[in-house]
């Protein structure tokens, strides 16, 4: 049996985190990007780089983060530990989201968007105390 090279310990010991996208949008030859956060501000910063148009955000519920990923598409989700390992796929489009944080149960948690066959796309850091 293989090991993944972007999932590489048994599946039991991840736990899955769903994503729910709400804004999609082109990023044309944008580097890969990724934040997650709570503060709407920083969001509104990184959006207007590609898109004139108001962004217009739905409430967070207390145990939820926003998500921006710019220039590539996330395909899944699993957290362990400290990281938060995404597989993911370099495009020209991007997304704004949502994501659970309720089972996280470390500090900080190092998000990590990685392509089939291992390699670092993007990385971002998220506080839970933030």
């Amino acid at each position: 049996m293989s090991r993944s090279l972007v999932f590489p310990y048994p599946t039991v010991q991840y736990i899955p985190i769903s994503f729910m996208g709400f804004e999609q949008f082109e990023s044309g030859s944008a580097p890969p990007f990724i934040l997650v956060t709570r503060d709407v501000g920083s969001l509104q910063s990184h959006w207007e780089r590609f898109n004139s148009n108001l962004l217009i955000l739905p409430e967070l519920a207390e145990n939820e983060a926003y998500i921006l990923v710019i220039g590539m598409m996330i395909h899944e989700i699993k957290y362990r530990g400290y990281y938060s390992t995404i597989l993911g796929t370099n495009t020209s489009r991007g997304f704004i989201g949502k994501i659970p944080t309720q089972y996280f149960y470390k500090d900080p948690i190092i998000f990590q968007v990685k392509d089939a066959k291992g390699r670092m796309l993007a990385q971002c850091q998220y506080s839970l105390k933030a």
